[in-house]
């Protein structure tokens, strides 16, 4: 399903843009997996999700004001259970990653052959993972295990860029970008 929306605000001067996507799958995903968990197979799911959004404002001729964000998610899960005579072997698995971000950009033209960005922008990607088994063997005792995996990643940073015409034939592009990247990464077992 999507959908997308644009307005302005104030005519020519602030507008607002949007839209978002996500699964219409679960239903039927729902449904298949019922009929194969009842038949002694495999479980699925699936979804995910988008939005994205930007408010534009032209403060005068020669500058503009931009507000742009996104936000992604998905998810994912398998599993499958199977007693048999007394005998258990369950596996639950769920895999989780998503994209956040965020720029605000200022736009100015200094005048007909020079043209300016500058930005400052945030990101951060999101990954998750949870496995679990359970057992019952009557040879051996009941087990359970976990391994849960989590890792991100943040990005925050400015940028600018000068781009200027000396002719019509001549392009010149000036810039540079400083960045810090935060890496989270986590395992962790559990029995």
């Amino acid at each position: 399903a999507r959908v997308y929306l644009e307005a302005p605000i104030v005519k020519d001067k602030l507008s607002i843009t949007g839209s978002a996507r996500r699964t219409i799958v679960e239903p039927f995903l729902s449904v298949i997996s019922q009929v194969a968990e009842n038949n002694g197979g495999n479980t699925i799911g699936y979804n995910f999700y988008d939005l994205n959004g930007k408010l534009s404002w032209k403060i005068s001729d020669r500058d503009g004001i931009y507000l742009t964000g996104y936000n992604g998610r998905d998810a994912f899960s398998s599993g499958y259970s199977i007693d048999t005579n007394g005998v258990l072997d369950a596996l639950d698995f769920n895999l989780r990653w998503g994209n956040s971000a965020g720029i605000l950009r200022w736009h100015r033209d200094w005048n007909q052959n020079l043209f300016s960005d500058f930005s400052i922008f945030s990101t951060r990607y999101q990954y998750n993972s949870i496995s679990r088994t359970e057992s019952d063997f009557p040879t051996t005792p009941f087990q359970r295990n976990e391994l849960t995996n989590n890792s991100e990643v943040r990005d925050l940073g400015a940028r600018f860029n000068f781009e200027w015409l000396p002719r019509n034939r001549h392009f010149v592009r000036i810039g540079g970008t400083v960045v810090q990247h935060q890496f989270v990464p986590e395992i962790l077992q559990r029995q």
